[in-house]
């Protein structure tokens, strides 16, 4: 994972309340926050109309996401 990755996740983690119903509750709330940013991404992309640009973008993101998910992944083992 790449730094500016590992400090977008760290700063991520390090902001987590403490005690796991706070955790629990904070996490949800990142959750919906995420999911309403990529709602919003996604028109705003749609209005611009460049689908090079929304693709590139995108992409970007995706590759963010999965890098999180191979990094779990090595925790599992």
């Amino acid at each position: 994972m790449d730094d500016s990755r590992r400090k977008m996740l760290d700063q991520a983690l390090g902001a987590l309340g403490t005690g796991r119903g706070a955790q629990d509750n904070t996490l949800k709330e990142r959750d919906a926050r995420v999911r309403q940013s990529i709602a919003d991404l996604y028109l705003a992309l749609s209005e611009v109309k460049n689908p090079d640009m929304a693709i590139n973008m995108l992409a970007e993101h995706v590759a963010i996401m999965v890098d999180m998910i191979n990094e779990f992944k090595t925790l599992k083992r």
